[in-house]
């Protein structure tokens, strides 16, 4: 019996030795980098990999046609790697194409798009034609020249829905005043009511960082959006619309005008109220855009939408943003909110350091970033998903209960480089809207035009909305006086003590607004106006609105 017992023991150990023996052993992906240690994905599913260590401070990150990577030093030539074939066969090649330290690179209508200079230190955006579809690249042409100020210079371009090439600068760079460039507007002043004390960026002048456009060719160009501080990069979704990651003033912290770090949703026409100094506007001011999601601290640096990704479908859809100075990398969850967005974020992978400079989505769904800056440590890294694989959506729902209102806003915005009034009625017809940035895109066309083409509408407007946007385009537009008298009887006739909390802010934005642009301040409108804002002070007011 016992024998028999012993008998089947052996047997059955001898069964578990030979499976054991006849499975493969356990192994890393044969695509697999080595995992950075120095780099944790804080969601489940995620893993960071060292694709490659290196020296040069990498700037600056984009695919070419063929799915290889092209990197930019701040010192050197240009790397392209070929990752396709996994760690055992990474290709490297060093490529000399005469334009150096660029924040910025872009494949694109058979060209790589370059923000950078030559060795005559001429900065700007250079077009090397792709000779032969493999990467050899013809001689760099001079696009548009960028003079260069540190790193709050010209930094990335990407290609927008409708084929144009977008270029994105920083806060010291100024706008080239020649004739191939066509503003959308170029009303912007620093409008402070007193004097700039002694602070940093106190001789900068607007219109502060903004955003231009161009065809192919570098012929004509839009002078798109303004008013930002130093982003680094930015982004379309894959509903056309464009974000950046902009900077704080770190100079300002625990000042009242501090601006945190934040998500800015870029339209056209629009002013993100960086002003020098004390001079920032707050999200509540009428003439402005107010932003989508409010960090703190930080860095700002690298941008990419998780479209192309093998990532779950949320993360596919999300907003990832790198700060480089705290070490993180953020995944944005966007969602819309009347014409614009709304969002939240969490953290998504952490490292010590985490230098951060630029990403971009690789052929194999996965997104590489760079790192590198100020002297730091630089390599290339690979996030890749290895979670359980997601059925595969091939119809993403692009639209929602806010679908028409971007329709909307995309209609008038289409208006804001005409060369005549097309599109005021249609203005006209939005300018009240309740959406804020369907009416900031109606009050784009008005200061386009001559306000004798439009002024009839502001003395029947009878919406506060309506009333408030319509005198800020007029204010911002007369720039002899000329209506002076008739600004100031309406401002007189809308009725403070009654208006909302945020309509009072926008009041008192408004007034104000209205002596810094009059050229000989009215000094009866003055006390009329001491007198009429007396009798809500002290204001009851809670400090429930957003700065």
């Amino acid at each position: 019996m016992y024998k028999t017992r012993i008998i089947d023991l052996l047997i059955l150990l001898l069964l578990v030795l030979n499976i054991w023996h006849c499975s493969p052993p356990q192994k890393m992906e044969e695509d697999s980098f080595p995992e950075a240690e120095h780099l944790s994905a804080r969601v489940d599913g995620f893993q960071v990999e060292t694709v490659k260590k290196g020296a040069g401070e990498w700037l600056s990150i984009t695919k070419d046609p063929l799915g290889r990577l092209l990197v930019s030093p701040r010192k050197g030539v240009l790397l392209r790697f070929d990752v396709s074939k996994g760690p055992d066969s990474l290709a490297i090649d060093t490529l000399d194409v005469g334009v150096y330290d660029c924040q910025g690179l872009l494949c694109a209508y058979g060209n790589l798009y370059m923000m950078g200079q030559t060795a005559d230190t001429i900065r700007g955006i250079y077009r090397l034609k792709d000779l032969d579809g493999q990467g050899t690249y013809g001689e760099p042409i001079l696009m548009k020249e960028f003079e260069k100020n540190g790193d709050h210079s010209g930094h990335t371009l990407t290609v927008g829905p409708e084929g144009m090439i977008y270029f994105l600068t920083g806060n010291v760079n100024y706008p080239p005043l020649d004739n191939t460039v066509t503003f959308v507007n170029q009303t912007w002043k620093t409008d402070h009511l007193s004097p700039l004390p002694l602070l940093y960026g106190r001789d900068q002048v607007p219109p502060g960082g903004f955003v231009m456009r161009t065809d192919s060719l570098g012929k004509d160009w839009e002078f798109y959006a303004y008013g930002l501080r130093n982003p680094y990069d930015m982004c379309f979704s894959a509903r056309g619309e464009l974000f950046t990651f902009d900077s704080d003033m770190e100079w300002d912290f625990n000042l009242p005008w501090y601006r945190p770090t934040r998500i800015n949703h870029l339209v056209s026409g629009g002013d993100y109220a960086w002003r020098p100094g004390v001079a920032k506007r707050f999200d509540y001011y009428p003439d402005i855009w107010p932003s989508v999601v409010d960090f703190g601290r930080g860095s700002p640096t690298a941008t990419s939408f998780g479209t192309g990704t093998n990532f779950p479908e949320k993360y596919q859809q999300s907003l990832f943003v790198g700060d480089w100075s705290y070490g993180k990398i953020y995944r944005v969850d966007l969602k819309p909110e009347g014409s614009s967005y709304k969002g939240e974020y969490e953290v998504f992978i952490t490292g010590q350091p985490l230098n951060i400079t630029d990403m971009v989505v690789g052929d194999d769904g996965s997104i590489y970033f760079t790192t590198g800056g100020n002297g730091t440590d630089t390599g290339l890294f690979r996030i890749k998903y290895t979670g359980k694989s997601e059925a595969k959506n091939e119809d993403v729902i692009l639209q929602d209960q806010f679908s028409d209102l971007r329709t909307l806003r995309h209609e008038i915005e289409k208006n804001h480089f005409a060369k005549d009034s097309s599109g005021l009625n249609l203005a006209l017809q939005n300018i009240s809207h309740s959406d804020r940035f369907i009416r900031n895109a109606s009050r784009v066309i008005l200061e386009r035009n001559d306000p004798t083409l439009w002024i009839s509408d502001l003395k029947e407007q009878s919406s506060p909305d309506g009333k408030v946007a319509m005198l800020t385009a007029l204010i911002r537009s007369d720039s002899t006086d000329t209506h002076q008298r008739l600004i100031f009887e309406e401002l007189q006739g809308i009725d403070f003590a009654q208006s909302s909390d945020e309509g009072k802010l926008g009041l008192l934005r408004l007034y104000g607004l209205a002596f810094l642009r009059a050229h000989h301040t009215p000094i009866n409108q003055a006390q009329l106006l001491y007198d009429k804002l007396m009798r809500s002070y002290p204001s009851k007011m809670k400090s429930s609105i957003k700065n």
